[in-house]
């Protein structure tokens, strides 16, 4: 099995290495961005946080009732498509997973998982440039006005990625049980078929 950095991977770990870094580089920000020894330190930070964060998120990964909720909107989905019920193989998730990976069925779900760590990762960031810049620090530069609509922005993001958040991640564990249910019952209904 092999292990590559994705696209998502690479920006979700710079851009939130630049977000850690660009409070500091403020002023110098249109002269710094375009070096390259920039970019392999924001990379770096970035990197160095992200690890930070799947161990603090550690808890929350593959939530048990999560999981089991998805299977059951994925039964009900694949039930209401058959326009039938039908015997549903019982199934762990990380065997469904593999099962999926192994015959290069995973599609959008890799797309999905990178946006749910792209969320994961900037949501503590998004929470702590509120604070900062609701707390009027001057070390910015900024017009009031910019100050508040930037401190809503940030707001409204912190009430709805988490609800992005969940979402996504319930439709990872839907898709990964559908496929994984079509793909059994297209095997199976081939077999019968044979038979006859």
């Amino acid at each position: 099995m092999t292990s590559k950095i994705t696209l998502y991977d690479f920006f979700c770990i710079l851009i939130s290495g630049y977000l850690i870094i660009f409070p500091f580089i403020f002023n110098e920000v249109c002269d710094i961005s375009k070096s390259l020894p920039f970019f392999i330190l924001a990379y770096l930070v970035g990197l160095v946080y992200h690890t930070i964060i799947e161990r603090l998120y550690l808890p929350l990964r593959n939530c048990r009732c999560m999981i089991e909720k998805g299977k059951d909107r994925a039964i009900s989905s694949f039930e209401k498509h058959c326009k039938r019920t039908i015997s549903i193989p019982n199934v762990d998730y990380y065997e469904a997973y593999y099962y999926l990976m192994m015959k290069n069925c995973l599609y959008v779900i890799p797309v999905l998982e990178a946006q749910v760590a792209l969320i994961k990762t900037i949501f503590p960031i998004i929470v702590l440039y509120a604070i900062y810049l609701s707390a009027n620090c001057s070390i910015i530069n900024m017009e009031d006005d910019l100050r508040l609509f930037i401190v809503i922005t940030l707001g409204i993001l912190i009430v709805t990625l988490p609800c992005v958040w969940y979402i996504i991640q319930q439709k990872v564990y839907r898709f990964v049980y559908e496929g994984y249910f079509f793909i059994q019952h297209s095997i199976k209904k081939e077999s019968d078929n044979e038979t006859t």
